[in-house]
């Protein structure tokens, strides 16, 4: 399993971050997967949408409410 991919650009988590939702944009990976099969392994590629994680202006997530870890804020579980 390969890292996280945003399949357009308001999926990615910040600015600039890895997308593959163009034929070129596939193109690039070719060489990593040809060599995974070229030995006989197999490789997925996870497609990832940030939602309210993402932190850019262009992201789109189901809720309008801000992450806490974007806040300033750590993360904690509630019991």
């Amino acid at each position: 399993m390969t890292g996280g991919f945003a399949p357009n650009d308001a999926g990615r988590a910040l600015h600039g971050a890895a997308m593959m939702s163009t034929p070129e944009e596939a193109a690039e990976h070719r060489v990593i997967t040809d060599a995974v099969h070229a030995e006989g392994g197999l490789i997925a590629l996870q497609i990832l949408h940030a939602g309210r994680y993402a932190a850019h202006l262009k992201a789109v997530g189901p809720s309008p409410i801000q992450a806490l870890h974007l806040t300033g804020s750590p993360p904690r579980a509630h019991v």
